[in-house]
C-alpha cells in the first residue's frame, strides 16, 4: 500500500501505488515507475499534488488499509455530476428557469450515480477540493452530491436497520426516497449561477448583494419546473438553515427544518470552506472538519447528520505522513471510523528523517494509545490543534463504545416510525404518505 507523498519528495525509480488523474483523464497509471521526466511534468503541471508510491518495507512489516476503492468511485463520480452541472449552467447563463427537458437528463445522470454509489462499497468518502474559481459552480455541486448521497445513504441504512429488529416483515424497505435529496444536493446553488459576479467580486459587499445571496435557496427553487417534485424545491430552500435559528433565509429552527436541507447543509458547508476563492484561501480538510464538529460551528449542524459525517471523511489518506513531537514521522495504516483525528500508525521515518529499518520496526498503534506522542504537522500544515481533542455530539462521546451501541438508536430517533405506519412501505407514489419523517420536517 502507499506512502503519500508530495511531488518534491518523489525520486526516479518510485512506483504508483495509485493512478494519478487529472480532471478529465489519466495521466500515469498505478505500477508505473517514475522518471525524472514525470517528475518533472508532474511538478510543472501539478505542484501542489500528493501522489502516492508504494513502499514494499511497509507493506512487507504491516498491512494496510485498502481504500483505492474509495477513490476510484469519488473519481468517477464527480466526473460525471461536474459534467452534468456544467450544463445546468450552461442552461441558465441564457434563461431565468430551467425546462423538465433539462431536469429530465440531469435526473437521469443523477439516479445513475445513485446506483453506482449504492452498488460500491464505500468505507469513506474521498472529496475533491476545488482549486479554480471559474469552475466552482459544477465542481461544487459534485462534491455536494456525492458527500449528501453518502450521509444519505448511510443514514437509510441505520434507519432500516434498527427498524429491522423490531418488524415482523422478512424485509423493510428503505425509510425515504433519495432521489429527491440526490436531485435538491446537484441543484442548490443554481440560484447562485445569475450571481457570478458578486460571487467573485473581491470588494466588501453591499447590504443588496447581501440580500440576494442570501434569497438564492429561494431564487434557486423557483427556476425549477412546476412539475418538479415539492420536496426537491422544499430541500433547496432550506439548505442554509442552520439548527440553532442563524441560518438564511427564514431563521428556521431545529425541527422546522427538512431532514434533506439538513443532510445538504453538512455537505455543502464542508465543499464551500474546502474551496479556493476569489476572496479567500481554501481551508484544509483536517481544519474544516475540526471546526465543523467542535464550538462554535457545531450548533449550525444537526448533530447526527454531522457524527455521519465526522465517520465517512477521513482527512488523513491510508499514507499520510504526520510529523510528530519526537521529531519522527508516523505513516497513516488504517483509519478510525469512531474517530478520524486519531488514525492508526506506523512510525516510519526517524528525527533525521530517514527511513527506519524494518528490525527497528514497531507494531502500529492509534495515536491515542501513546498519550505522550503529539502531532506537529501534516505537510506544511500545523495541526498541533488536534492533540488531545474529544468531539463531544450532545451528551455522548464520540470514541465511547456506549456512543457505538447507541448509535442506530439515535439515529433512527431522527425517522420515528408511526404506530400505525404499515409493515411494508409503498411505491414512491406513495412516498410522502408513507414516509416515517415528521410532519413539520417535510413541510416547515
Amino acid at each position: 500500500m502507499p506512502v503519500y507523498l508530495s511531488i518534491d519528495e518523489l525520486s526516479p525509480g518510485m512506483t504508483l501505488a495509485r493512478n494519478i488523474n487529472n480532471k478529465f483523464n489519466m495521466v500515469l497509471s498505478k505500477g508505473h515507475r517514475l522518471t525524472d521526466q514525470d517528475i518533472a511534468g508532474l511538478r510543472r503541471h501539478y505542484p501542489n499534488m500528493m501522489i502516492h508510491v508504494g513502499d514494499p518495507i511497509l507493506d512487507e512489516f504491516t498491512s494496510f488499509q485498502d481504500d483505492s476503492n474509495n477513490f476510484e468511485v469519488a473519481y468517477n463520480v464527480h466526473t460525471e455530476i461536474s459534467q452534468v452541472a456544467q450544463k445546468v449552467n450552461y442552461a441558465l447563463r441564457d434563461k431565468t428557469m430551467l425546462s423538465m427537458e433539462n431536469v429530465q437528463g440531469v435526473n437521469k445522470a443523477v439516479k445513475d450515480m445513485m446506483g453506482y454509489i449504492a452498488s460500491t462499497k464505500v468505507s469513506h468518502a474521498v472529496m475533491n477540493q476545488i482549486t479554480s474559481s471559474d469552475q466552482y459552480f459544477q465542481e461544487h455541486s459534485a462534491n455536494v452530491f456525492y458527500l449528501s448521497v453518502i450521509i444519505g445513504n448511510t443514514l437509510s441504512n441505520y434507519i432500516k436497520k434498527e427498524r429491522q429488529k423490531f418488524s415482523r416483515a422478512k424485509q423493510v424497505k428503505d425509510p425515504f426516497n433519495m432521489t429527491p435529496l440526490a436531485m435538491a444536493s446537484m441543484l442548490c446553488d443554481i440560484g447562485m449561477i445569475p450571481l457570478q459576479e458578486i460571487r467573485t467580486k473581491t470588494d466588501p459587499l453591499t447590504d443588496k448583494e447581501i440580500e440576494l445571496i442570501k434569497n438564492h435557496p429561494f431564487d434557486g427553487a423557483d427556476m425549477l419546473p412546476d412539475e418538479m417534485d415539492p420536496m426537491i424545491k422544499l430541500a433547496i430552500r432550506g439548505h442554509h438553515e442552520n439548527m440553532d435559528g442563524s441560518g438564511y433565509p427564514r431563521n428556521l429552527l431545529g425541527d422546522q427544518i427538512n431532514i434533506f436541507s439538513r443532510i445538504i447543509r453538512v455537505a455543502d458547508a464542508y465543499s464551500a470552506a474546502t474551496a479556493e476563492k476569489v476572496f479567500s484561501d481554501a481551508r484544509s480538510p483536517i481544519r474544516v472538519l475540526f471546526e465543523m464538529v467542535t464550538e462554535p460551528f457545531c450548533g449550525f449542524y444537526d448533530p447526527a447528520i454531522l457524527r455521519v459525517l465526522f465517520r465517512i471523511l477521513q482527512p488523513f489518506p491510508i499514507g499520510a505522513k504526520l510529523k510528530m513531537s519526537t521529531g519522527q514521522t508516523a505513516v497513516v495504516v488504517r483509519h478510525q471510523l469512531n474517530n478520524p483525528f486519531d488514525p492508526v500508525v506506523i512510525l516510519a521515518y526517524d528525527a533525521m528523517d530517514e527511513k527506519i529499518s524494518s528490525e527497528n520496526l514497531e507494531r502500529p498503534f492509534k495515536l491515542s494509545e501513546k498519550p505522550l506522542l503529539h502531532l506537529v504537522s501534516f505537510g506544511d500544515e500545523d495541526i498541533s490543534y488536534l492533540n488531545n481533542v474529544v468531539v463531544d455530539f450532545g451528551k455522548m462521546e464520540a470514541n465511547s463504545d456506549e456512543t457505538q451501541n447507541s448509535e442506530s438508536a439515535m439515529l433512527a430517533s431522527i425517522i420515528p416510525q408511526r404506530k400505525d405506519e404499515p409493515e411494508e412501505v409503498g411505491e414512491d407514489g406513495e412516498a410522502i404518505q408513507s414516509m416515517a419523517l415528521p410532519f413539520n420536517l417535510l413541510y416547515p
